[in-house]
């Protein structure tokens, strides 16, 4: 048990770093009006970059998943020392995975920035980078919940404290066990406490434009009397 933990470890910290790599490729090309066609790396596209002496606008998605994949690989790797970090790594890479995935499934217009490319007329992905990229999160995802869940057990089976999993279970047996306790009311008790909210909110919102209304009228006699 104890190797196959750390062999989970190890494999986040791999696909998770094979993720980022895969930002350094060829990750999608600006097609001009001419038919010239500029292939630019993710990171390029993420941090911008310089083209005929004009600076590529930015792409904060792109940007944002690169950072997602650098704190996975931080947290992932923090986690062989400090074991509250696991959470940490699961859950960047579960929201790394899912955006990244969006990013590889839409299109490409929508997330590789064409700022500063005089005549763009459409960008498109290439090689498959984008959705290489979003695999490999996802992979690291799974491979951080396995090692995650290998550690607790190995944790339960020392201190005797229950699993993740079956804390879960409780939890949800204890959840609906209280709401089972719950009384619903009846119909007729709904509609009877509707209307008598509803009467409370007339009442209240005449009062306070009563008192609109006459406050306003006043404001305007004390002006009309400055002026006169």
């Amino acid at each position: 048990m104890k190797i196959l933990n750390k062999l989970f470890s190890v494999l986040t910290i791999v696909l998770s770093v094979a993720a980022l790599v895969l930002f350094f490729t060829d990750f999608g090309k600006v097609i001009f009006a001419d038919g010239t066609e500029v292939v630019r790396a993710g990171t390029e596209f993420a941090f911008g970059s310089d083209y005929n002496g004009a600076d590529i606008g930015k792409s904060s998605d792109l940007l944002f998943c690169m950072l997602l994949t650098a704190f996975t690989i931080l947290f992932a790797a923090l986690s062989l020392k400090f074991k509250k970090t696991r959470w940490a790594a699961v859950g960047f890479s579960f929201v790394d995975a899912i955006y990244m995935l969006v990013v590889a499934l839409s299109g490409s217009n929508h997330y590789l920035d064409t700022q500063g490319f005089a005549n763009a007329v459409d960008t498109e992905y290439v090689n498959n980078t984008a959705l290489l990229i979003a695999v490999a999160l996802i992979l690291t995802f799974a491979s951080s919940v396995a090692y995650l869940l290998i550690s607790d057990r190995i944790a339960s089976a020392a201190s005797g404290n229950p699993t993740i999993p079956k804390r879960v279970v409780k939890f949800l047996r204890d959840y609906k066990g209280e709401i089972k306790k719950i009384v619903w009311p009846g119909p007729r008790s709904v509609v009877k406490n509707t209307v008598i909210v509803l009467i409370i909110c007339l009442i209240f919102g005449a009062f306070i434009w009563l008192i609109d209304f006459g406050l306003g009228e006043l404001l305007d006699l004390v002006f009309k009397s400055k002026s006169a």
